[in-house]
């Protein structure tokens, strides 16, 4: 909470904490997801017709005899072994099932979070060496260091998008903050989401496995912000090394598997 507190994303008074100035603006932002992820048991729904899977879905209405999937209506007709149900289109308005989100396992406000506790500001990288690669702590949440990733990927850079850091094989670490600065600052950047899963990181809606190829490339693409992530890479003006066996590297070896 102080961390927080210290770089204005809450105001605490009399021991009541409510927003701060730079926390409206990244409440009112598209940068805030979930904190926690959500395990479910998925319903399928399957056309008893065609044999098709329609959907994937967190449950069914109680007692409804059917249900509705993309603006199609279908009467549930039986079921299979485990949680599928067999349905087949039918006339009539049917409820709309429920749906459970999938979200970023951590988000960019515990990253920040973390690095106030370890005393971390926005002008120093963190890198520790993993052996076979090396982690560069961003602690920007999974959906920008996804954007770090491909960014590094179109430069030749194999990265990996973990919560708090960004994974980097063949670089040496101090070259990390010249490869990420050479991917987010260098030219115009190519929006890299439409060819990553950002679906597997943030919620794209019920519907988006029913949409075209072409259409689910625009759906990821869509979450791209170039501008802010500029502005975190651009404030980075120098790189430690942090050894893995101290106390530090110990919390980060820790984190980075995150």
């Amino acid at each position: 909470m102080n961390s927080l507190a210290e770089v204005n994303l809450l105001r605490i008074r009399n021991e009541v904490a409510e927003p701060g100035p730079d926390g409206w603006g990244f409440i009112e932002s598209q940068q805030i997801y979930s904190n926690i992820a959500s395990s479910f048991s998925k319903v399928a729904l399957v056309d008893v017709d065609t044999g098709k899977r329609l959907a994937d879905v967190g449950g069914l209405e109680a007692g409804a005899g059917g249900v509705q999937i993309g603006g199609r209506s279908y009467e549930v007709v039986g079921s299979r072994a485990g949680r599928v149900r067999v349905v087949r289109g039918s006339a009539g308005e049917q409820p709309a099932p429920t749906y459970a989100a999938r979200s970023l396992p951590y988000a960019a406000d515990i990253g920040m979070a973390l690095a106030g506790r370890f005393g971390i500001d926005g002008s120093e990288l963190l890198v520790l060496d993993l052996g076979d690669r090396v982690a560069a702590f961003t602690w920007l949440g999974r959906l920008q260091n996804l954007c770090l990733e491909g960014l590094l990927g179109q430069k030749g850079v194999q990265a990996k998008a973990m919560s708090f850091s960004v994974h980097l094989r063949g670089v040496q670490p101090c070259d990390c903050l010249k490869k990420l600065t050479a991917a987010a600052l260098d030219g115009p950047l190519e929006n890299p989401l439409p060819n990553l899963r950002v679906e597997n990181v943030v919620d794209l809606g019920p519907h988006f496995e029913l949409l075209t190829e072409e259409q689910q490339r625009s759906a990821r693409g869509d979450w791209f912000e170039a501008e802010p992530l500029r502005g975190s890479v651009s404030k980075l003006a120098r790189v430690r090394l942090v050894e893995r066996e101290g106390s530090l590297g110990k919390e980060l070896a820790g984190l980075a598997g995150i």
